[in-house]
């Protein structure tokens, strides 16, 4: 008897190797998780890009959306299409839209007020690391603020693009802000790229990171930025999901949302002394300690995803 199949659907551009190859370094990453288990729980693992003419059908998964892909879905069952949505509505529109529910038994969501755990189910934005890095500088020996994020822009309502923005115009004029990330060349406060692990050799010198998600006014929108700037330990000024307060203890960080301009938040952040500044780090490290944490780690999430893959099977 043949074993049946999960096929995946992936962007264009978007390789295999992370479901094949890992770096100890960095650890097995989502995908490489995902296809251990799916072939663990019997399947086999197949990549295609349309659904045309597959065969014993155990479930597709989609990271991609476009209407061709939607045209050759309708010939498969509701109830085996699974899709996830690592996206927000500013960077992908369409994965919001509510005709896909028709076509999707599963959609994995970022946005809790969609969340019914009927079609559309909670998904998170996971990071690589859940623990404090070693040698984190001394207080006393910490540059000022950076900001680590690569240059994009999307016109959506609810963007934080062009806060961040104004935040780097703000601090760069303070001489004591650096700017990481690609695409912002000639910008004086720029330092580099800090891809990868490095980005954590950036955060544990500096005092402060603006974090900033790619959108506000949506609930459960939480990306990797705040749970890496504990990891790094550095102190995030955050602003995004509107209930953050429900995932990541208020002790833990700088909330932007109280601040009535660049300058109170300045003079703020210049106020903060040694202990309340080891508060901050304290309340960082006991959250990526805690069990509330685990819930951003790449098991947790693929545990998720392949529950829905053994449902499809009912």
């Amino acid at each position: 008897m043949n074993k049946k199949t999960v096929y995946i659907i992936f962007m264009p551009g978007y390789g295999v190797d992370g479901f094949y190859n890992y770096s100890p370094k960095y650890g097995k990453s989502f995908d490489y998780q995902l296809r251990e288990e799916i072939e663990k729980a019997g399947f086999n693992v197949k990549f295609v890009s349309d659904t045309f003419g597959l065969k014993d059908v155990a479930a597709i998964i989609s990271w991609d959306l476009n209407q061709p892909l939607l045209n050759s879905l309708a010939q498969h069952p509701p109830k085996k299409c699974i899709l996830l949505t690592f996206e927000p509505p500013v960077v992908a529109p369409s994965y919001y839209h509510p005709n896909l529910q028709k076509q999707f038994g599963t959609i994995f969501t970022l946005i809790d007020n969609l969340v019914d755990n009927k079609t559309y189910f909670k998904i998170y934005l996971m990071t690589s690391r859940l623990k404090r890095i070693e040698n984190v500088a001394d207080f006393s020996t910490k540059k000022y603020c950076c900001l680590i994020n690569n240059n994009k822009m999307y016109h959506h309502p609810g963007e934080l693009y062009s806060e961040r923005k104004k935040a780097i115009a703000f601090f760069s004029k303070t001489g004591e802000f650096n700017l990481y990330g690609a695409g912002w060349a000639g910008i004086s406060s720029w330092r580099g790229e800090a891809r990868d692990d490095a980005k954590f050799d950036v955060l544990k010198n500096h005092k402060f990171t603006i974090c900033f998600e790619n959108m506000t006014h949506q609930r459960g929108y939480i990306s990797e930025k705040i749970i890496e700037a504990f990891a790094g330990g550095c102190v995030p000024i955050y602003f995004g999901a509107t209930n953050i307060e429900d995932y990541v203890p208020r002790e833990s960080f700088i909330d932007f949302r109280k601040f009535h301009s660049y300058q109170h938040l300045h003079a703020f952040m210049k106020s903060v002394d040694q202990n309340s500044y080891q508060s901050y780090l304290n309340a960082g490290e006991c959250f990526l300690q805690s069990p509330q944490s685990l819930r951003f780690h790449s098991e947790n999430i693929v545990k998720n995803v392949m529950d829905r893959i053994l449902w499809a099977q009912t």
